[in-house]
Order: structure tokens, then sequence, then C-alpha cells
């Protein structure tokens, strides 16, 4: 998928780095390519290296394309606490109470994206929502509303472990999903 990202870029060589994805000057994709995004191996890890303007692109634009590039380079190193499916405009994020997950979700599809003020009247519901979890959680909980639900197991993508999927029909603006861990303290 092409992403309008201009701005200035470096023009680095990727000696033994593995070059991730590239970036073109027109939408020719054929040739012309220059690293967009590398990768490293260091120590124990792995520096990845995006020479240009991709944060304050996506911060002046909320491009989906921008989103999806960022999603390509971190999704295969990185394995979350709590994964989310849920549509582009929710916002994940989470706390620690005690020993107590909390998932904040956030409705941002009537966010303010224009230079200029411009007043939100509605802001529509989405859903469904779902939860993936590499654990069981002791207790769930939804507020507002105080709601306990119960997790549902499932296989997951690789089929040698099990995920537990928590499903929320919809959301307007904020809701809290509180997930109590087991005793054997997972989280």
């Amino acid at each position: 998928m092409l992403a309008n990202l201009h701005g200035l870029w470096r023009d680095v060589d990727s000696g033994s780095a593995t070059v991730l994805e590239q970036r073109f000057p027109d939408y020719d994709t054929r040739t012309g390519g220059k690293v967009a995004a590398l990768a490293h191996n260091f120590g124990q890890g792995e520096i990845l290296l995006v020479p240009g303007p991709l944060g304050a692109v996506y911060a002046g634009t909320h491009g989906p394309a921008v989103r999806d590039f960022v999603q390509r380079l971190v999704a295969p190193r990185f394995q979350p606490l709590v994964s989310v499916a849920a549509p582009p405009t929710v916002e994940v994020v989470l706390r620690r109470k005690d020993a107590r997950l909390a998932v904040h979700l956030l409705n941002s599809a009537g966010m303010q994206v224009a230079g200029d003020y411009s007043a939100i009247d509605f802001i529509p519901e989405v859903g469904p929502i779902r939860l993936i979890l590499p654990w069981k959680p002791r207790q769930i909980e939804v507020t507002p509303g105080g709601t306990r639900l119960q997790p549902v197991e499932t296989p997951s993508r690789d089929q040698r472990k099990t995920a537990w999927v928590v499903e929320l029909p919809k959301l307007h603006i904020h809701t809290i999903v509180t997930l109590e861990p087991p005793p054997n303290g997972m989280i």
C-alpha cells in the first residue's frame, strides 16, 4: 500500500542490516527504491530504524497507510499482554492497579484532526471489540456498569497455545475492562 510520507528522509546504506520496507519517489515501485525501514541485530535484541518523518506525518494526517506501515514493523517483534481486535478508531491504554490490569478502550472516531477548531456533535459507537489474552483472567469487570464477563477459550493462531477471548458488543466513548490475573500471577 502506498502512503504519503513526504518530508526529510536520510538516505542510508543498509550494510549488514535487513531492509524491511522501501520508499519510492513516485507511484512507480519497480525501480528507484530507497530504505524506508531496516532492522539490525544488536546483542540479544534488534534495532529498527526509520530514517524519515514517520511520527510527524502520522501526527498530522493519521493516514491508515502510515498506521499499517508501523504495524508491519512492530507486529512480528512484539507479543502484547493483551491484543485488541477492533476498528482502527479504538485506542488502547493499559494501566496496572495493584495486581489488576485495566484495559482502557477509547473511541476516537470523532477525534479532532483539523488544524482549526471544529465542533464534534456525534461520536458513533463501534464494535464488536475482542480482547485476546494468552492467559485466563480470574475475573473480568467492565466499567461503567460493573458487568462481569467470562472469557471464551479458543485456539491461538499457531494452534499450539490457548488464547482467551473477551468480547464487548460495542464501545461508545470510553470503557475500562479490568482483568484480575490468575493466582499464579501470569501477568
